[in-house]
């Protein structure tokens, strides 16, 4: 496959993705919007409005690729440009909540930037600005606490999403070539067609059926044999590739026409036909794989009296396979090797079905303990309900954080973030969950509430010297709120900080001393 075509294969699959992309990001928007709307507060109203107008600004960009169809060479541009404005967002957002734990939203859109394009310049250049943009955001905040493991994290997330595309065009570059394949074979099918069309015409004409089948046999080679092992009609277009022919294969025995090894491999199944048993086995020629299929030929009593081998090359069906294997095996190294706690559950149930070391570590059981418990057994009940909360199913897909307070194994709590998506594992509808550790941010932000509210009382008992005060204008004495009248420096005393030393002034002086 060319690579001029597999670029034009990979914008083909962005460009087709952009629409559904656009209307998933204005839900989302709308919904987070419409969250913030309920949320008191200025920076509440503000988010709100910024995220009310991104949705309005991505239905516009689905409604205008419903009207006219964007050429494939923008696709990647496109959606460069879109994964910025959802960078730029979310910056506003942690700007505006001072959060660096907020930076789990970028580190989502940066791992998305990955799952959705397929170029690596155009996605490097996205985690570059995503990166620079963040860093130049914790830097404008002073670098606040946690700002640093966020920062690996999303480095981590950045090389987690390059991974995915690369797996990601790896799958793509296969399939298409697949589909070239499958273009190819389905003109060699429609020319065998044509060919066997023309072959039966003849064979009308000269009574020779059996042996045109076996001459236009595709992708492989097709061989009649005796009770003696014999060859009596042989054909195929696979034959070349075989190292055959048609002449050299009829009136040849099996250990006639192949080495020791591959004989001692195939004769078991020759005679295994011949006694009324179908088989089937691979046989490695020239660094390809071919299938071979034995059918017992049956008389008018039922008696195989003959043998049919057909040979077919399935190479490619068998590297796809492979490959297959190995894009599991990566996403299962993703979940294992994943610095956060990772766990598959049990859509019905909630029983652990799969765990990786980062969960059997923060939950403090070993793996064959965790996989016998269930969500209700680490999830504590809630402060109001008294009640373990429901499942965390994120229905939009978007990676929506969920609060939750988890208990380890020595009974401890700690308050979590749960992110949660469905999908199917084996033939089990399941969970599947990242659990962020939150009990750090918590307190801060429970230290910070403290700080705040002794503030206030502090700022509340220096204002009470503000306003009108009643003072005598002969002997100076203050009247407090209970009509009592007191020397001035007594009333300061009590309602502030300040204290008083005595002296006497110059003109003071002069009036009682006389000098």
């Amino acid at each position: 496959m060319t690579d001029k075509a597999l670029e034009a294969a990979r914008n083909r699959v962005v460009r087709d993705a952009l629409a559904p992309l656009a209307a998933g990001v204005a839900i989302l928007q709308g919904l987070l919007a419409f969250g913030h709307y309920l949320l008191p507060g200025r920076a509440s109203s503000l988010l709100a409005a910024i995220d009310a107008g991104s949705a309005a600004l991505f239905a516009g960009f689905r409604f205008a690729l419903g009207r006219r169809p964007l050429p494939d060479r923008w696709a990647h541009p496109v959606a460069f440009t879109w994964g910025l404005l959802l960078v730029l967002i979310v910056l506003v957002h942690l700007r505006l909540l001072a959060d660096p734990l907020e930076t789990l939203m970028l580190m989502l859109v940066v791992i998305g930037g990955g799952s959705f394009m397929l170029s690596f310049p155009w996605y490097g250049s996205f985690a570059a600005v995503s990166l620079l943009g963040w860093a130049l955001l914790m830097a404008s905040l002073g670098l606040p606490t946690g700002s640093v493991r966020s920062g690996f994290a999303l480095v981590g997330s950045a090389v987690v999403a390059a991974i995915i595309l690369r797996v990601r065009l790896r799958t793509l570059q296969r399939l298409e070539t697949l589909r070239e394949q499958d273009e190819g074979r389905r003109q060699e099918v429609e020319d065998f067609n044509r060919r066997l069309g023309d072959a039966l015409a003849e064979v009308l004409r000269e009574q020779s059926l059996h042996q045109t089948i076996a001459e236009n046999f595709p992708n492989g080679a097709f061989a009649l044999f005796n009770k003696d092992l014999k060859y009596t009609l042989a054909g195929g277009l696979g034959l070349p590739a075989l190292g055959l022919s048609r002449d050299g294969l009829e009136g040849k025995t099996l250990r006639e026409l192949f080495p020791a090894d591959v004989s001692d491999r195939l004769e078991p199944a020759h005679r295994a036909t011949l006694e009324g048993q179908s088989s089937t086995l691979d046989l490695p020629v020239a660094n390809r794989i071919y299938q071979v299929h034995f059918v017992p030929v049956r008389g008018e009593s039922g008696e195989a009296y003959a043998g049919l081998l057909m040979t077919q090359d399935v190479t490619e069906a068998r590297l796809t396979a492979e490959s297959l294997r190995e894009s599991e095996e990566t996403h299962r190294l993703l979940f294992e090797q994943s610095p956060l706690p990772m766990w598959v559950a049990d859509r019905e149930t909630l029983r652990f079905l799969a765990v990786n070391e980062a969960a059997v570590r923060e939950y403090g059981y070993s793996r064959p303990e965790l996989l016998e418990l269930t969500l209700e057994d680490v999830r504590s009940p809630s402060p109001s309900s008294g009640a373990p909360p429901e499942p965390a199913d994120d229905a939009t897909g978007q990676g929506i954080p969920r609060p939750e307070i988890h208990r380890r194994k020595d009974h401890s709590l700690f308050d979590v973030e749960v992110v949660s998506h469905s999908i199917a594992f084996g033939e089990w509808p399941a969970l599947l969950a990242i659990v962020n550790d939150v009990t750090e941010r918590k307190q801060m932000a429970a230290e910070r509430e403290r700080i705040i509210a002794e503030l206030k009382e502090a700022l509340a008992s220096v204002k009470t010297l503000r306003g009108l005060i009643p003072i005598c204008a002969s002997c100076k004495k203050i009247r407090d709120d209970q009509g009592y009248w007191s020397q001035v420096e007594v009333y300061v005393r009590d309602r502030s900080e300040a204290q008083f030393s005595h002296g006497i002034c110059p003109d003071c002086r002069k009036k009682i001393y006389g000098r």
